[in-house]
């Protein structure tokens, strides 16, 4: 069972590796799926486009999320205009 502590430290170290190398490719999509597990999607988004040139299913992710994000917000306008 994995435990909150090793998931921190986890995300730490993917952290300090995409610092190091930010066009990393695995890097990027660890910490993509890091995110989308967390419900934080516009994170997720910045990692996933950093190396959608190199992979077709990334491409295909980013416009997934994008679609959901203009979803999402006119959905939010319409209710906040009644």
């Amino acid at each position: 069972m994995k435990q909150k502590g090793d998931e921190s430290g986890a995300l730490q170290k993917l952290k300090k590796s995409q610092q190091l190398n930010p066009n990393d490719p695995e890097t990027n999509k660890l910490l993509a799926e890091y995110f989308l597990e967390h419900g934080e999607k516009k994170e997720a988004l910045t990692h996933l486009k950093a190396i959608h040139h190199r992979d077709s299913e990334v491409s295909e992710k980013i416009e997934e999320l994008e679609r959901k994000k203009t979803l999402i917000g006119r959905l939010t306008t319409r209710f906040r205009r009644k």
